[in-house]
């Protein structure tokens, strides 16, 4: 039986709050990309860390092409992660 959608959130959630008690905050986003997939792989979620998008033109396959707009981790064909970081705060 598949996992139910919100246990597969609150472990991608709990995972992340893992990440950043961690590592904290002031890396660039591929640093966080990266601890995310190792936290998540140690927490038996399966994902993948690069995406690719079949082109298609009339029902017929042109290219494949990889997708870059924003970082993506699909999770158990459920919530997918865009991960990213922003500047520290500074008061």
């Amino acid at each position: 039986m598949k996992e139910d959608i919100n246990e597969i959130t609150r472990r991608i959630i709990g995972c992340a709050m893992q990440l950043h008690n961690f590592l904290g905050n002031g890396f660039q986003e591929v640093i966080y990309q990266r601890a995310l997939a190792i936290e998540m792989r140690l927490n038996g979620l399966s994902f993948e860390r690069e995406m690719e998008m079949p082109i298609f033109y009339r029902e017929e396959h042109i290219v494949t092409i990889p997708v870059q707009s924003a970082p993506l981790i699909p999770v158990d064909s459920a919530p997918v992660i865009p991960v990213q970081s922003a500047p520290p705060f500074r008061s």
